[in-house]
């Protein structure tokens, strides 16, 4: 902690004045839309880099980086990540070659030649104490470079010791008008942190007693430590008018050096239960990506022309698997075991390696305010090659063709209509923690969506976004003996609105809301061994966020965030359901002069009203809410 602490010191003192002013940031008005933002260390909106539509783009591998493919093993530090925002419908228009279920793109903190910067001290949720900074540097009137690092103590009330530290190199060359050079370098080392239980019952529905959501119950080694590394370089070039080529290659690896979860199994109507911890042994995943795009542009008239042309290409490697239980008997929910470490013989590793290769072309016309359209086809090659210990070479080859386009067309001022089509050939990811082939990897899988929606401007400056979509993919749930694999395929339709705004000056709403009728079909669903709806997927989820500045001026600022969901199904064969949700999240902000510097008091507290409930976290598995919890902390511009 010390240490930490001293290191966050050391390099805030001996690193000169940055950019990244952020005592003013606020992700509720600077979304533009409730599908999604990141902002710093804030976020809102119904998806993330988890949850699309139901699905995860960061398992299917829809994430960009600058707008460029970028394979993510290690999720991208916010020592060098600005923010995020997620593209669906609409906001797909002027993004080539989107996936379906949307993407999730990420901004760096890239340096713009301008002295300012940020320090921020303080707890975030569930008491986790968070020091971070950062500076940019000008080095010449060409390049500049922001540094940035940040230090985490893992809870301070509840004994977890665990810490993060995390530092990251933005840099930006831009010698012209017409070249642009981003490198980039972030890295973090999280080690100690107690992994959080699964619990599940003998009769599969939630536990009937509650537990304290700040006891540690598993023993001293049953943690989770890692190292990851994102690096690469985003390039833009305009070597003629009318011309640009971007390109980019980025590195990302995850190690996971100890790595135990924690499984409360069997669980009585007494609250006893067996203690299982799974430990794995040292874990590598790494990718290289890239992406060449040529974008010409050409003006015919009243028509704006852009033909693009792209070369996608990624390489992944992972040594994974070995793992082995250790059962350290029954106790009652709330008690802990905590015994030593016992001598554990891990078992023989998967070895499994992508290649894909994708040449993309693609057309986007507009023309003057009236219509838009986008589309474009998508030649792959992906090879996969599963090197299992007792199995055959597994090796899978195929040549996908992939087609997306979508047509936006104003029928009115402020109102324009849309339909879309995305296909996609997509990963599946892994074997969830308490199936028998635990983090097995899946073959990637075909998919496609649908859509029509429409995007209307309200008076009183509000925007209104809805779309009904329909996406097709395989389904993957775990069968009776707990093995992990398709079992047929998913059909989920739905509707999305977002509503955001600001009334009058100084008051913000950003709302959304999803309807969503996930549909199973498949021979394990007409024997009845799987149910037509999917686990963990809410019927309707629902956020409201309201922001308030008296005046648009004054010092402080109020905002409420609502949340909520209907039940979710908790097992495949649809017997078990979770309960509905709600929160509500209270907070403010207090800007002020530290000496001649911005800054700003951030307090929130979060599920105000500590409700408890059991949420689904897999087959028949629950996991306890976030218990109240208080954001506490001071950033100021430097």
């Amino acid at each position: 902690m010390y240490r930490l602490s001293a290191a966050f010191l050391l390099c805030f003192f001996t690193a000169s004045a940055a950019h990244a002013q952020r005592a003013g940031e606020n992700v509720l008005t600077s979304a533009v839309d409730a599908f999604g933002t990141t902002l710093g260390r804030d976020s809102f909106g119904l998806y993330d880099q988890m949850q699309i539509r139901g699905f995860s783009p960061t398992v299917a591998g829809n994430i960009r980086v600058l707008g460029m493919n970028f394979d993510q093993q290690q999720m991208l530090q916010r020592s060098i990540r600005l923010g995020s925002s997620v593209r669906v419908g609409i906001a797909t228009l002027g993004f080539p070659f989107p996936a379906p279920t949307g993407v999730v793109d990420f901004s760096l903190r890239v340096p713009v030649g301008k002295e300012g910067g940020s320090a921020t001290i303080g707890l975030q949720e569930r008491y986790r104490f968070n020091a971070d900074f950062d500076n940019e540097i000008k080095l010449t009137d060409s390049f500049s470079m922001t540094v940035a690092a940040l230090g985490e103590y893992r809870n301070v009330l509840d004994g977890n010791k665990g810490t993060l530290i995390s530092m990251g190199v933005t840099g930006r060359y831009k010698p012209s008008a017409d070249v642009e050079i981003v490198p980039f370098f972030g890295t973090n080392i999280k080690s100690n942190d107690f992994a959080q239980p699964r619990w599940f019952t003998t009769d599969r529905e939630e536990p009937d007693q509650q537990i304290d959501r700040l006891t540690i119950i598993g023993p001293d080694w049953a943690v989770e430590s890692d190292f990851g590394i994102n690096t690469g370089v985003v390039a833009k070039v305009r070597p003629a008018e009318n011309w640009l080529v971007e390109a980019a290659l980025f590195r990302s690896i995850n190690i996971r050096s100890d790595w135990n979860s924690l499984l409360v199994r069997d669980i009585d109507d007494n609250g006893i239960g067996r203690r299982i911890v799974i430990s794995d042994p040292r874990q590598y995943r790494a990718s290289w990506s890239t992406e060449v795009r040529a974008t010409r542009t050409i003006t015919t008239g009243a028509v704006q022309h852009k033909l693009i042309a792209a070369v996608r290409g990624r390489k992944v490697f992972a040594r994974i698997g070995g793992s082995v239980r250790t059962d350290l008997g029954l106790a009652d929910l709330g008690e802990r075991i905590n015994i030593p470490r016992p001598v554990q013989q891990f078992g023989p590793q998967t070895i499994d390696k992508v290649r894909q290769g994708t040449v993309s072309l693609g057309y986007e016309g507009r023309w003057l305010q009236h219509a838009e359209f986008a589309g474009g086809v998508q030649f792959s090659d992906y090879q996969k090659r599963i090197d299992q210990p007792g199995q055959p070479l597994n090796t899978i080859s195929e040549k996908p063709v992939l087609y997306n386009g979508i047509l936006a067309v104003r029928v009115a001022p402020g109102f324009n209509i849309y339909g879309a089509y995305t296909s996609g050939f997509e990963e599946s990811g892994g074997a969830p923690t308490e199936a028998a082939n635990r983090n097995d990897l899946l073959p990637a899988q075909r998919t496609k969506q649908m859509e029509l929606g429409f995007r209307l401007r309200l008076p009183w400056n509000m925007v209104l976004n809805s779309s009904a979509f329909r996406i097709e993919k395989p389904f993957f749930a775990l069968d009776d003996n707990l093995f992990f694999g398709v079992r047929g395929q998913i059909r989920q339709q739905g509707i999305e609105a977002s509503l955001n705004g600001s009334p009058f000056p100084g008051f913000t709403i950003v709302a959304g809301g999803l309807l969503l009728e996930p549909g199973i079909s498949g021979a394990a669903v007409d024997e009845g061994r799987i149910g037509r709806l999917a686990i963990d997927l809410a019927g309707f989820q629902g956020k409201v966020a309201l922001d308030w500045r008296p005046g648009g001026n004054s010092p402080f600022s109020f905002d409420a965030v609502f949340e909520g969901n209907t039940p979710k199904q908790a097992t495949r064969d649809n017997l078990v359901q979770s309960r509905a949700a709600f929160d509500v999240n209270l907070g403010t902000r207090y800007r002020f002069k530290m000496g001649k510097n911005d800054a700003t008091l951030r307090l929130q507290v979060a599920n105000i009203f500590n409700s408890f409930r059991w949420n689904v976290v897999g087959d028949g598995a629950w996991r306890p809410n976030n218990p109240r919890s208080v954001l506490a902390f001071v950033t100021v511009d430097i």
